[in-house]
Order: C-alpha cells, then sequence, then structure tokens
C-alpha cells in the first residue's frame, strides 16, 4: 500500500518520511511556478521538489532560482550539450 497522507506514511513505516517530486522541464517556464507551487502544498512534512531542466533557453532556470531552498534544479548536460534541432529536423 502506498501512503496517501503522512499520517498514513508514518504508521506504515516511522522511518518513511521524504517526499521527492520530479518534475521534468523543457521551456516550460510558463507552467513551472504552478507544479513547483503544487508540489510544495502537499500535505506531507517533508518534500522535496527537484526540477529535471535539460536545457531550458526560456526563463525557466530563473524561475526555480526564485524558490531558493524550497526547490532544486537538476541538469543533463549531456542531453543538452548533445541536442542538436538541425540534426532532429534532417532526419
Amino acid at each position: 500500500m502506498v501512503p496517501s497522507t503522512a499520517a498514513d506514511a508514518e504508521q506504515a513505516d516511522p522511518g518513511l518520511r521524504r517526499l521527492s517530486v520530479v518534475i521534468p522541464n523543457f521551456n516550460d517556464g510558463r507552467f513551472l511556478a504552478q507544479a513547483i507551487d503544487s508540489a510544495l502544498a502537499l500535505d506531507w512534512p517533508d518534500v522535496e521538489v527537484i526540477v529535471v531542466d535539460d536545457g531550458s533557453t526560456d526563463d525557466s532556470r530563473d524561475l526555480i532560482e526564485r524558490y531558493g531552498a524550497r526547490a532544486s534544479a537538476a541538469t543533463s548536460s549531456r542531453i543538452a550539450a548533445s541536442w542538436r534541432p538541425a540534426t532532429w529536423a534532417s532526419r
């Protein structure tokens, strides 16, 4: 059974506390604040928000940084460095 609330989690396993929410992002800055706010509003005592950003060119990075310690960014430099729009278009 997957616990649905912090109380359920505590009852199921006293050591089960942190809830990690992973948000994939690529140039979705216009939706990102709503996604992060939604994750932070969860009824859970310890919520970790991780935004995986694969080289966005919009305002996504700035937006993530505004959340400070409440949300962290992870980037995949391998994907960002190897992605070439012209390559994809020519296939």
